[in-house]
């Protein structure tokens, strides 16, 4: 989007097996307190997306995750001209596999699981996931651009579909 640009970067990480994915709600604080989503937060300084997904999988659902596991599937930037939020580009990845049981932490209530199909995005953590995640579940790769008023509303959205992603410039 013209004259906005990225102040912090997150990661998105959704536990997916057989057509199900896990979702859990933040216990406290923030945008999307009480709010399902997949395990997330801020790249901190020295980390890569990837470094700190795995950090935050271990983190937020007490599970282990290599870096090779994620698959990423996403990238959503999210601009906020006149809502007082950060813009922020957020890296979206599926873990197919990783080791231990997701449980409940300090940050999260336990994971539910739910079918592709039955996902609660009226409850999700941001509105417009009902946008692209569907995409990201169907396989697709995708960069998408929202920008939001001061009411956080979309006012101007894109999609794009991608083959890869180039690895250079979106670690």
């Amino acid at each position: 989007m013209e004259n906005c640009h990225i102040v912090t970067e997150k990661v998105l990480c959704f536990l997916v097996k057989d057509n199900k994915i896990l979702l859990s709600k933040k216990i406290t604080g923030g945008m999307i307190e009480n709010r399902y989503n997949g395990y997330s937060g801020s790249v901190l300084s020295g980390e890569t997306p990837r470094s700190a997904a795995v950090r935050k999988i271990k983190e937020q659902g007490g599970v282990h995750a290599r870096e090779s596991d994620l698959d990423k599937r996403a990238i959503v930037d999210f601009y906020y001209p006149h809502a007082g939020h950060d813009n922020r580009r957020v890296f979206v990845f599926f873990v197919k596999e990783w080791m231990g049981d997701p449980k409940e932490t300090d940050a999260r209530t336990e994971p539910e699981e739910f079918d592709f199909n039955d996902i609660p995005y009226d409850y999700m953590a941001v509105s417009v996931d009902k946008e692209w995640l569907p995409q990201v579940l169907k396989g697709k790769k995708l960069k998408a651009e929202f920008v939001f008023n001061k009411d956080v509303d979309v006012v101007e959205k894109r999609m794009d579909i991608i083959k890869e992603f180039d690895n250079t410039a979106y670690a």
